[in-house]
């Protein structure tokens, strides 16, 4: 689970009305589609839901919530990969107009030249991390806050990456960090 630099989009919505002073406790939960745990997709190494795990332990502390076993809300974490298609068309052209041709009446006339067309497809993976507050009793969703960016493969300083990623993410969530 990695991000390159270059095109990170950081998004967050929250339940209008909702005081969220009155949430103390927390527990964090990663989330696994069944479907996709069957298919083998979007599954997070060990090491990486640990990272990821811990980021936001730590964020979530500092913003004055406590880790319990019976939380105010539950923290949800999920992955995701989108690929995104893209297609490219090149032409190249041969010849062009010149005079060569012999019409039925002996007259001379306009040539034509040929072209080539060939298409490629690019694809890109897109990597989604999507953090949910969601209220232990009624269920509801009180917060989300996504990041997404292309996918890079193995990322020197995981540790610091995600911890930056899973910060700015919380940046964004309606408490801010406790002085």
């Amino acid at each position: 689970m990695a991000f390159s630099c270059s095109s990170i989009k950081y998004t967050s919505d929250h339940r209008s009305g909702v005081n969220f002073v009155q949430y103390n406790s927390y527990k964090v939960v990663h989330f696994v589609n069944e479907d996709d745990l069957a298919n083998q997709k979007f599954i997070v190494n060990q090491m990486n839901k640990q990272r990821v795990e811990v980021a936001i332990d730590k964020q979530a502390k500092l913003r004055g919530l406590v880790g319990s076993e019976e939380p105010d809300m539950l923290i949800l974490w999920a992955v995701g990969i989108d690929i995104q298609k893209s297609y490219e068309t090149h032409t190249t052209y041969n010849g062009g107009p010149y005079m060569g041709y012999r019409d039925r009446y002996g007259g001379y006339g306009m040539g034509m030249g040929s072209s080539y067309s060939s298409t490629d497809e690019y694809q890109t993976e897109i990597s989604k991390l999507r953090i949910e507050f969601i209220d232990a009793k009624t269920k509801d969703i009180l917060w989300i806050g996504t990041v997404e960016g292309e996918r890079e493969g193995n990322v020197k300083g995981s540790d610091g990456r995600i911890n930056e990623i899973v910060g700015k993410i919380f940046k964004q969530y309606p408490i801010s960090v406790s002085e």
